[in-house]
């Protein structure tokens, strides 16, 4: 190991494009991540991609020869988790929700009831993340008719003080 990891107790390593790309090993990466575990540093892997849950970048992980637990993966659908904990009242609320899932897992875990047809019309929260199933051929979003209908009538959900979160894309997500 080099200075630079004597110099921090803790490293945060985001997973697509820096330990893999798409379903392919970056060269090296199983090799960091066991020096710095095997210097007793601590590691946080982290991803904007809200698709996958903790336990299914784990398996993805280990098919890279790189050993981590759940609690150690921070995905965007976790950060949304984390903040609708913190800030909103979502017992009995309900959620309008495009993603995959990662993002379905952690809604549930705050206690917000996944809504979809004629229900999302009136969702207390709306929350978009990556998916996959919706996905042209170029990996432009598109949505289904019947999306597009609940989405455009989200504006009453915020209308009426209802929250939106969603995640970001990347050059290479939807």
């Amino acid at each position: 190991m080099g200075s630079l990891a004597d110099r921090y107790s803790v490293f945060l390593l985001d997973l697509d494009g820096v330990l893999y790309l798409l379903n392919d090993p970056i060269p090296g990466s199983s090799e960091t991540v066991r020096k710095l575990a095997e210097a007793g540093k601590g590691i946080v892997f982290l991803t904007n991609n809200s698709s996958a849950t903790p336990a299914q970048y784990v398996e993805k992980l280990a098919r890279f020869d790189i050993l981590t637990l759940p609690d150690q993966i921070i995905s965007s659908a976790d950060a949304a988790r984390r903040y609708l904990e913190r800030s909103c009242e979502t017992a009995g609320k309900t959620a309008f929700m495009i993603g995959e899932d990662g993002l379905r897992s952690m809604l549930a875990e705050t206690g917000l009831k996944v809504v979809d047809g004629e229900e999302a019309r009136s969702a207390d929260f709306v929350c978009v993340g990556w998916d996959r199933r919706d996905c042209n051929k170029a990996g432009r979003k598109i949505y289904r008719y019947e999306q597009r209908c609940y989405l455009s009538d989200t504006r009453r959900t915020l209308a009426r003080g209802g929250f939106h979160c969603c995640r970001g894309a990347d050059r290479f997500g939807c």
